[in-house]
């Protein structure tokens, strides 16, 4: 059972024939998952999708969480 979570959008068979290299060879090169069922649809990992659109990955402390910035003023 997949969970909805993981679902980052839908794309018509069209786009899908379009960015198949480019999916495959993302995909193949980060070693992530591909699942494609009967309707066409792909589920790949919210890492390789964000790779795909070239989302750049947020720096985080040691505790996962996003770093706070802490704005240096001239004093």
């Amino acid at each position: 059972m997949l969970s909805t979570k993981g679902i980052v959008g839908i794309a018509s068979l069209e786009d899908l024939k379009n960015q198949t290299d480019l999916i495959v060879k993302e995909v193949v090169s980060s070693n992530d998952a591909v699942l494609v069922d009967d309707a066409g649809v792909v589920v790949i990992s919210r890492q390789a999708y964000n790779k795909l659109i070239g989302a750049k990955k947020v720096s985080t402390g040691r505790r996962g969480r996003p770093r706070k910035n802490a704005d240096v003023t001239e004093g």
